[in-house]
């Protein structure tokens, strides 16, 4: 025996049948649910032009970063050799001898690429984490 929904009488399990919502709830939610489908939909596109177009704007600037890596060596040995005429010029004027003041211009060029040599190596050491992997190995110890 099958029992209409909403009659009220028995199914064959002998449970009362379900109630059918009425119609006009059901045409609401069919509603709000194609509504939220068209939402979710507009949302999901919207996210895929984001996404491409931050893609599209990365590359432009990955360009112009590169360029700019590129030209700043040469910027950068411009003005060293700018301020070493200077400083050469500078020499000349108090030692009046070409030679001493060339030397003077190479033997203050070499302690300014020592100290960024240190430099480089200190921060090259904090970069290698001591604190962290010593951290880390000590837990792995613990570990075992």
């Amino acid at each position: 025996m099958s029992a209409e929904p909403g009659s009220g009488t028995p199914n064959a399990a002998g449970e009362p049948a379900a109630e059918a919502p009425p119609s006009g709830a059901a045409a609401t939610q069919d509603i709000e649910l194609s509504r939220l489908a068209r939402d979710a939909g507009a949302y999901a596109r919207a996210l895929g032009h984001l996404a491409l177009s931050e893609a599209a704007l990365a590359r432009v600037n990955f360009v112009r970063l590169l360029l700019l890596a590129l030209a700043l060596p040469a910027i950068v040995f411009g003005i060293l050799l700018g301020v070493d005429a200077l400083l050469a010029a500078l020499l000349l004027r108090a030692l009046k001898d070409w030679t001493l003041a060339v030397f003077g211009v190479v033997v203050i060029n070499a302690a300014l690429l020592a100290m960024t040599l240190l430099l480089l190596r200190r921060w090259w050491r904090s970069l290698s984490l001591p604190r962290s992997r010593a951290a880390l190995s000590r837990v792995l110890e613990s570990l075992r």
